[in-house]
C-alpha cells in the first residue's frame, strides 16, 4: 500500500526514467547524495510520510533545486496530485 502522493512521485520518476540518458542517470545520482538515506529510502520505496516538517523541509529543497531530476519530478508529483483531486 503507498499514499495517493507516493504513487504520483513513483509514476513520475519511473516515467522520466524511460527517457533518461546516462547524462540525466548521473544527475539523478549526484541529486540523490544531497538527501539524507532515511529520506531516500522512504521516497524509493513509497513510504514517505508527506504531512511531516521533514516533508516540507522536501518540498521547500525541491523548488529550491527545481533543475535537479529528483527535485523537479517531486514537483510534478505534487501538481498531479493537486490537479487530479479536484
Amino acid at each position: 500500500y503507498m499514499t495517493r502522493l507516493n504513487r504520483r512521485l513513483q509514476e513520475s520518476i519511473f516515467e522520466g526514467l524511460l527517457s533518461f540518458n546516462s547524462d540525466d542517470f548521473r544527475r539523478l545520482v549526484l541529486d540523490l547524495r544531497e538527501y539524507p538515506n532515511d529520506v531516500i529510502n522512504d521516497l524509493v520505496f513509497a513510504d514517505f510520510n508527506f504531512r511531516t516538517r521533514r516533508a516540507t523541509r522536501l518540498f521547500l529543497d525541491a523548488l529550491i533545486r527545481s533543475r535537479g531530476i529528483l527535485g523537479s519530478h517531486l514537483i510534478k508529483s505534487i501538481f498531479r496530485y493537486g490537479s487530479r483531486r479536484r
